[in-house]
């Protein structure tokens, strides 16, 4: 049987994670396994083609408005990679204060975080792409994400709901869209 996504990728077992046939319905087909199967899959990534953008937001530098719903908020900010969200970051935790300082110290934990994301994916900016779109085969190769950064973050329905920085993982938002409401 083939995988509900599109792939049997190595070790699958037809969409039974266990690899043993069911014992129930007769038919030697395990739903219950299989629906597990889709659920563990749909939470590793979550939407395929918003993390496609954060895939290319931590690329290649690409940044994107978006509003995105979450269980009981929604928010609208722009789209940054992992990069710029860690140097952002370390720069507010740090402040004016020395390096030899807790605050330094914490900031500099940040930016290694930052440095993590360096030589991400295939290139290490936006123009690198092919400009005949999305056969290129280093899009395919793109590391799996499950956490999206925003800059200048606007929440709805909170006066002066407003936050430099947010992340949040990428299986917990509901709904999204290209554009803001602020």
């Amino acid at each position: 049987m083939t995988d509900p996504t599109g792939t049997d990728g190595p070790g699958s077992s037809g969409g039974n994670p266990s690899g043993r046939s069911s014992s129930g319905g007769g038919s030697g087909h395990d739903w219950q396994g299989e629906l597990r199967g889709q659920s563990e899959r749909a939470t590793v990534t979550g939407d395929a083609d918003l993390a496609r953008l954060v895939q290319l937001a931590n690329a290649y530098g690409l940044e994107q408005q978006l509003v995105l719903t979450l269980p009981g908020q929604v928010l609208s900010g722009t789209l940054v990679s992992g990069r710029a969200y860690f140097d952002g970051l370390a720069t507010a935790v740090q402040g004016d204060d020395p390096d030899d300082t807790l605050r330094g110290a914490l900031a500099a934990g940040y930016r290694a975080r930052s440095a993590d994301f360096e030589g991400w994916g295939a290139a290490g900016a936006l123009h690198e792409l092919d400009p005949d779109g999305p056969d290129d085969d280093r899009l395919a190769s793109l590391p799996t994400v499950a956490y999206l950064h925003l800059r200048d973050v606007a929440v709805a329905g909170v006066p002066g709901g407003r936050l430099p920085l947010w992340r949040g993982r990428l299986d917990d938002v509901v709904g999204w869209s290209v554009d803001s409401f602020q």
